[in-house]
């Protein structure tokens, strides 16, 4: 598979000018995307495009590629893989729909299995808007996605649901390694691109939505083989019968049932979310954090309000949210002032002497020599009032306990801080149910790996 996501040269059959051509956008994502490979566009009707030379044809190449995109329509789409073979290629796209989806376009599919299976090739899609491979700079891929070179790895059934993981992780400041749109799945399967992630350097967490699989059995091995050495988070669709007819329109999948690809997912150690932003703050978390050693979690706040609708969402994710003791209640008058109108417990609420960082932080730190495995600290932002955020960033060089920050702003007053945090390994969300599901994940994890004898 490195020849396929690491290619010394990409051919695209199909280009056409303009930007409303699907072959146009690949070609102009493949070098802005600052590929450091031979590109050969290829249209018999078009001498140059972006400054590239173009060719006529494949066999006009000074050199058999080691990646086709396709780009052309389903039926020439297929022909066009039969010469790839011919040539010896190894690694090939097909964007084109039209395939399993259609009853008529089944025939034509076989005949992709065909020819792949005779030559070799390992074919992505089709029925994909392509592959990114972020890190290296490899982007066969012909639509628009916003994001930054991480360690989050995407495979995914849907082009339009994988962009919108990749965009609300982008926004979450996480970035991909990979991103793979998996479409009809007609020569690799998730499996195969689940068993390259598990050593791919460049991947630390593995996101996937699935709409449906044939091969269960494989599916499940390869999910169990990953979620062993990797975090992993699945969103699967399909609680209705509406939606498996839908499915079977959209990638020749049968949905299948929910209930049994939890079941599944349980066994495989692998993490369910339940939306599209739920698996982007599930693999934020998974990626960012490290596993708590228990399910003791702290809460630290200066306003009460956020941490109850924290606290009642983190119970439901078990975690314990113990009362401190006699010598660390004290500790926090201290800090606070004895004559402070609150009953300081966990949450711990400072009320008003916590908005200032003096006061905060000593109390932050007093907490982290505490028997807890894990803390949620609230702030709520005011431009008047600076937030801690270098002494966060110190206060987590201190322990390697899970720490999550959530700010309670607006996004554009905060983003600073937040990025500053976050590159710190201090992962930030901005309401407290985010910041609850993301330490809901995370213990889910530490009890999948405890559970399955994981943990070294």
């Amino acid at each position: 598979m490195e020849d396929l996501f690491n290619p010394t040269s990409v051919a695209l059959v199909g280009v056409r000018e303009g930007q409303l051509s699907v072959g146009f956008n690949a070609l102009l994502n493949l070098v802005g995307h600052g590929y450091r490979g031979r590109v050969y566009p290829v249209s018999p009707r078009i001498k140059e495009l972006l400054g590239i030379p173009c060719y006529p044809a494949l066999a006009s190449l000074p050199e058999v590629p080691q990646l086709v995109m396709i780009l052309v329509n389903h039926r020439k789409a297929v022909d066009i893989l039969e010469e790839c073979g011919a040539l010896g290629v190894k690694n090939a796209v097909i964007v084109a729909g039209g395939y399993k989806e259609f009853k008529e376009g089944r025939e034509l599919e076989e005949r992709i299995k065909k020819i792949c299976s005779i030559y070799g090739i390992k074919l992505v899609g089709p029925n994909t808007l392509g592959f990114a491979n972020v890190r290296g700079g490899v982007w066969p891929f012909f639509w628009h996605m916003k994001t930054r070179p991480g360690s989050v790895a995407l495979l995914s059934q849907s082009g339009g649901v994988g962009l919108t993981v990749a965009h609300l992780l982008c926004e979450e400041g996480v970035g991909l390694s990979k991103w793979v749109g998996v479409g009809n799945r007609t020569v690799l399967e998730f499996a195969d691109y689940m068993d390259y992630l598990a050593t791919d350097d460049d991947t630390k967490t593995v996101g996937l939505f699935v709409e449906g699989t044939e091969d269960g059995r494989r599916f499940f091995q390869a999910a169990r083989a990953l979620a062993r050495v990797k975090p992993v988070a699945v969103y699967k669709v399909g609680e209705r019968e509406e939606v498996d007819r839908a499915a079977q329109t959209h990638t020749g999948s049968m949905a299948g049932s929910k209930v049994v690809y939890s079941g599944a997912f349980r066994q495989a150690g692998v993490v369910e979310a339940s939306s599209p932003r739920e698996l982007a703050i599930a693999l934020k978390a998974l990626d960012m954090l490290p596993l708590p050693r228990g399910d003791r979690l702290c809460v630290l706040t200066f306003t009460a309000g956020p941490s109850i609708v924290a606290m009642d969402k983190l119970l439901g994710w078990v975690w314990k949210i113990p009362s401190l003791d006699r010598v660390a209640r004290e500790g926090v008058y201290r800090i606070i002032g004895q004559g402070t109108p609150v009953d300081v417990n966990n949450p711990v609420d400072m009320t008003g002497p916590g908005f200032l960082p003096e006061v905060y932080v000593p109390v932050a730190r007093l907490l982290l020599k505490e028997a807890f495995d894990a803390y949620l600290f609230l702030w709520s932002w005011n431009s008047n009032i600076r937030m801690p955020v270098e002494e966060f960033l110190m206060l987590k060089g201190e322990t390697d306990k899970p720490m999550v920050v959530v700010i309670l702003g607006v996004k554009e007053e905060v983003l600073g801080q937040m990025e500053r945090l976050q590159e710190g390994g201090i992962p930030v969300f901005l309401t407290p149910e985010d910041g609850a599901l993301a330490l809901g994940f995370l213990l889910r994890r530490k009890r999948i790996m405890e559970r399955k004898g994981w943990l070294t």
